[in-house]
């Protein structure tokens, strides 16, 4: 499957003149007049980090139209690709991870980031062109990062909960917007977090900033263009590569939900304000502040989830679907189809009305001899030594700050505000489930777990990563009322500091070629720029061993007996059971509940459905 995505790829990717083929090549952002300056992205730094030109518009946006664009929709595989190659994978990006850096201004909580290259009918998604001199590749081809040939796709990671974020490999269906990252439009003069927003970590040609001499770097002023992007979702369908099922079924995951993010808000916003003559709208960014986080998901939906390869020709077909959270919705209907079950549901929301969809969906057999049962591994998180909590006890400038980070534009105090997630092959959680503050040689005992069920003959992999919250201040100065959710600032110094940009601690991967081979006891140093992170800031002479070692125990289950299926003719009605939630499903989608905020006359009521 990966050599037929790589050939996929590199087919797209292949230069014929200067514009990819084959497929129907996506707008061009290139030069001061391309489609996304016309859009209404005015690469003004200032402007934009103090949220007066936004952060994102719609791609062939009508200004002059007064409905919004209508919601877009794409499949595709979840993965990064080799900007040299185009071979699928790059061991130095994440397809699938919490973002490093976000702005406050557009944000109300950090994006968790999904990549995606599109099918091919949906090729039309890929902003910009591919050349085979690189210096002359635009938009979503220019990147040497994890966007590079593929469409970038955020969502605020407290709209979603964790046990719906996907995994590299899976199989996505989205609706949502086709939007310009107006954020960046310039090859990246360092790597350190793939997120890289703010001036000297991006930025080129700094516009009215290109005087402040420790912010202009004049080898930032190649324009790429900027790339397109798809988000917010109104819905998500994600079929898993590799299912966490204990009865070796398929696993698909449904994400629907009327919570546009403020991200949303700002597309909006900059439809109605756009600039006016390159230059911010007052009223884009009132409007932002002022208006309503909602969206319609009216329409009727229908997913498909296959079950995996028959055992034997008297199994039957089970399936069903287990309710994380969800509120304001119905149930998904559960249908037999072929070897698979098909979900379909309808909507019909009004304004300000809430509405999420958190599910899992399951569809597999009732034949499981015991030779096909998957390992049950309980993985437990023994203890986190902080080698390096990446705040500097000094000024800038004083000696000392270089030791305990990178980034030279920064004034932090300890501790370390801290954001650590794991992902135990698709199974993501976080670390003390929010912010937790370190000081160097502290060791901390996390007392959390996570199970995993591994297929026979399959493998498994351990990551964590996270980021290091500097950005504090800067809401504060942009007029920002409250810090993002997932770094409130927990000591009294946090709201002092200022950087360009949040300390990346870097971070650890263990693959596992089976589920023998993995049990026991492991600590494990974080990467550094020297070693397997070349977005770490954690300083590689100091912290050798990285800002963080991890400890962490894995042991097998003894319950493989207990989860054989035996067919049976009395069993021929499958399993159509929509199971509630689970008092722990409650509590870890708290924090992501829906704040629908009073609709003031800024956004009109709208309806449509998905495409």
């Amino acid at each position: 499957m990966l050599a037929l995505l790589s050939a996929a790829l590199w087919g797209l990717l292949t230069p014929a003149g200067a514009m990819a083929q084959p497929g129907d090549p996506g707008p061009d952002p290139s030069g001061n007049n391309g489609q996304s300056h016309i859009d209404g992205c005015t690469r003004e730094p200032g402007q934009l980090i103090h949220g007066e030109s936004p952060s994102w518009v719609y791609v062939y946006d009508d200004h002059t139209n007064p409905a919004l664009p209508a919601p877009q929709h794409m499949t595709g595989t979840v993965q990064v690709s080799d900007y040299k190659t185009g071979a699928i994978g790059n061991p130095l990006v994440e397809a699938v991870h919490p973002s490093g850096d976000d702005l406050p201004s557009g944000h109300d909580d950090y994006d968790l980031n999904v990549n995606i290259i599109p099918d091919p009918a949906y090729r039309k998604f890929l902003g910009g062109h591919l050349d085979a001199d690189l210096t002359k590749r635009t938009g979503n081809f220019a990147a040497n990062g994890e966007d590079f040939g593929a469409v970038h796709s955020e969502l605020q990671g407290n709209v979603i909960p964790k046990s719906l974020w996907p995994e590299a490999g899976d199989r996505i269906d989205l609706i949502g917007n086709w939007v310009w990252d107006c954020g960046h439009w310039g090859v990246p003069t360092q790597v350190f977090s793939p997120d890289y927003v703010l001036p000297k970590e991006g930025q080129p040609c700094l516009g009215s900033l290109a005087s402040i001499p420790m912010v202009f770097d004049p080898a930032q002023c190649h324009i790429t263009g900027e790339s397109t992007e798809f988000h917010p979702w109104r819905a998500m369908w994600d079929i898993r590569a590799q299912s966490g099922s204990p009865f070796s079924e398929a696993e698909g995951l449904l994400y629907v939900s009327t919570n546009e993010s403020r991200a949303g808000l700002v597309e909006n916003c900059a439809h109605m304000n756009p600039p006016i003559n390159n230059t911010a709208n007052p009223l884009m960014k009132l409007c932002v502040q002022t208006g309503a986080i909602w969206q319609d998901v009216s329409g009727d939906y229908s997913y498909y989830l296959p079950a995996p390869p028959k055992p034997s020709p008297g199994a039957h077909l089970t399936y069903h679907a287990d309710d994380l959270g969800s509120a304001g919705g119905p149930a998904p209907t559960l249908t037999p189809e072929g070897n698979g079950v098909r979900v379909t549901f309808h909507l019909s929301t009004v304004q300000n009305q809430a509405l999420n969809m958190y599910y899992k969906v399951f569809a597999g057999w009732d034949d499981l001899p015991l030779g096909q049962v998957p390992t049950h591994l309980h993985v437990t998180f023994d203890k986190i030594a902080i080698n390096g909590a990446l705040d500097c006890p000094l000024l800038q400038g004083e000696v000392g700050c270089s030791g305990e980070s990178l980034r030279s534009n920064q004034e932090t105090r300890p501790p370390g505000e801290w954001n650590l997630f794991y992902n135990a092959q698709g199974n993501w959680g976080q670390f003390f489930n929010g912010e937790f503050d370190v000081s160097n040689g502290d060791i901390v005992m996390p007392n959390q777990s996570v199970d995993v069920y591994v297929p026979p003959g399959a493998g498994w992999r351990l990551l964590t990563l996270g980021r290091e919250c500097d950005l504090q201040l800067l809401a504060t100065l942009t007029g920002v009322v409250s810090p993002l959710a997932s770094c409130p600032g927990k000591n009294p110094t946090a709201a002092l500091e200022i950087a360009d940009g949040n300390d990346v601690p870097g971070r650890v991967i263990n693959y596992w070629k089976s589920a023998a081979a993995s049990l026991g006891t492991h600590t494990v140093d974080s990467g550094t720029n020297k070693t397997n992170d070349v977005t770490s800031t954690c300083p590689p002479d100091t912290h050798p061993h990285g800002c963080y070692t991890l400890t962490y125990t894995v042991s097998a289950v003894d319950d493989a007996a207990a989860r054989v299926r035996v067919p049976s003719p009395a069993s021929s009605l499958p399993n159509t059971l929509v199971r509630p939630p689970t008092a722990g499903a409650m509590a870890a989608i708290a924090v992501g509940s829906v704040v629908v905020l009073l609709l003031l006359a800024v956004l009109p009521s709208r309806r449509r459905r998905p495409g």
